[in-house]
């Protein structure tokens, strides 16, 4: 279920979310299985209402593209399902 709502990520003008400060937010841990085999992580930020950038180390990525869920909903309830006793730490798997 988590691997078709994150295929359906939908890119979306930065924009249209902005986070302001003592808003929540979450980082999510994702990993995926590549080409041959290979585990790849990247690290999330997550922002209520199925908005999602990716974080990196670089300073230029901040003008990397959000994306939203397709269903905000049904994404962030996959998430809270996924991350027993905490709503802070959210992790999931891909692959």
């Amino acid at each position: 279920m988590f691997r078709k709502q994150w295929a359906a990520l939908i890119e979306v003008d930065r924009d249209c979310y902005t986070w302001q400060r003592g808003q929540p937010y979450y980082k999510l841990g994702i990993q995926s299985i590549g080409f041959g085999g290979r585990a790849g992580n990247a690290s999330w930020y997550y922002f209520p209402g199925g908005y999602l950038k990716l974080l990196a180390v670089m300073r230029a990525i901040w003008v990397a593209p959000l994306y939203r869920a397709a269903t905000p909903d049904a994404f962030e309830a996959l998430l809270i399902v996924d991350a027993p006793g905490t709503k802070q730490e959210l992790s999931s798997s891909i692959g």
